[in-house]
């Protein structure tokens, strides 16, 4: 469709029947286009179905701000032509408050080198520092609209910098490996004391290592450290990831004859993280059943979730396999889908011994 946006006699923008009151926009005319500043990301909102190609006809620009996980982005649209866009997104480094093991130019640098490594088509991005400020500049060249544009790039914004983050501390630290987690809130203590018993399971296929959990910035920081330098550090990313994904593919189907006491410990374990994870979703739905009447929205930290929450909310880590959807990790104990939802059948009794076999590749 093609934009209808004017300046009216009222100074009102018309947006295809909807509207945007002149109080919640400023707009400068050069030549026949308009630049139009925002007051909030709801006027943008009113935006989000078109196009590029739509609105390039009698819109220059588009500046507004938004806020993303309670991260402030200062958004600049320019429409340069119908074949590219820039869209522009800055972020404050908030220099004042920097407390990070390694410096600023540090992090910039390692932002533009992953960026580099994390080009896709359709998308060019360069990153660079900027009155303290860092800003993030796309050059789009997509039929999507701009809602769906926004929310790519906000996920790749958030790929990069945690991506750089993970990758710095772990050249900071190179005998451990670093992994960034973003647990909703009302689940994160149940989240982390899954992790924490990451160092049992390690034990129990042969490696010895420590493990460390650290709060940063909202995020779960953790890292894992072997206490043999002959302990690769693939193999305990291997591992962790197999860890990660067990409560989502183990069923209540398994054979119990068998099973030696380190095998019923990881069972008990994932069971207890399941039971964990039932009574916050029976919660959430007291209280929206409590507010409903209250015409409450559900927020994303409140939906109910699963056991794949381990999966989901693992931002980064280091040297993370993106090529395979699908992988059978451990041939005869478990296939383990990425993306599964439900468990499959399951032959506990040998799932250490399967797993030795995939992290040592014998």
């Amino acid at each position: 469709m093609v934009a209808k946006i004017k300046l009216d006699n009222d100074q009102i923008f018309l947006v295809e029947g909807s509207f945007i009151e002149r109080i919640n926009a400023e707009s400068l005319r050069i030549g026949d286009l308009l630049e139009i500043t925002l007051a909030s990301y709801k006027e943008f909102e009113k935006l989000k179905l078109f196009t590029i190609n739509d609105i390039s006809n009698v819109i220059l620009s588009i500046a507004f701000d938004c806020y993303i996980e309670s991260i402030e982005f200062s958004v600049l649209i320019i429409l340069e032509n119908r074949r590219s866009t820039k869209f522009y997104y800055s972020l404050d480094l908030e220099l004042t408050k920097w407390r990070n093991l390694y410096s600023i130019d540090e992090y910039i640098a390692q932002l533009q080198k992953v960026a580099r490594e994390e080009y896709n088509q359709g998308i060019k991005l360069d990153i660079e520092a900027i009155e303290g400020n860092c800003v993030f500049d796309f050059e789009i060249n997509t039929p999507d609209t701009l809602e769906v544009i926004h929310k790519n790039i906000i996920s790749k914004i958030f790929e990069v910098t945690n991506t750089a983050k993970a990758e710095l501390l772990e050249n900071l630290n190179k005998n451990s490996t670093i992994s960034l987690f973003h647990f909703p809130e009302h689940v994160r203590t149940y989240c982390e004391q899954y992790l924490i018993y990451f160092t049992e399971f390690l034990q129990n296929v042969g490696i010895s290592a420590s493990c460390d959990l650290s709060h940063k910035a909202g995020q779960v920081l953790f890292s894992v450290t072997p206490n043999s330098t002959e302990t690769a550090l693939e193999q305990i990313r291997e591992a962790l990831n197999i860890y990660l994904q067990l409560p989502n593919i183990i069923s209540d189907n398994y054979n119990l004859s068998g099973i030696a006491p380190k095998e019923q410990q990881l069972l008990a374990n994932i069971k207890h993280f399941e039971s964990q994870l039932f009574l916050a979703n029976a919660m959430i739905q007291t209280q929206n059943t409590n507010i409903q009447n209250l015409n409450f929205i559900v927020t994303q930290q409140q939906k109910l979730i699963d056991t794949s929450i381990l999966q989901h909310s693992l931002i980064t880590t280091k040297a993370n396999n993106k090529d395979e959807e699908k992988e059978k990790l451990i041939e005869g104990a478990v296939s383990l889908t990425k993306f599964e939802k439900y468990g499959v059948e399951i032959n506990v009794a040998n799932i250490y011994r399967k797993i030795k076999e995939i992290i040592f590749k014998k």
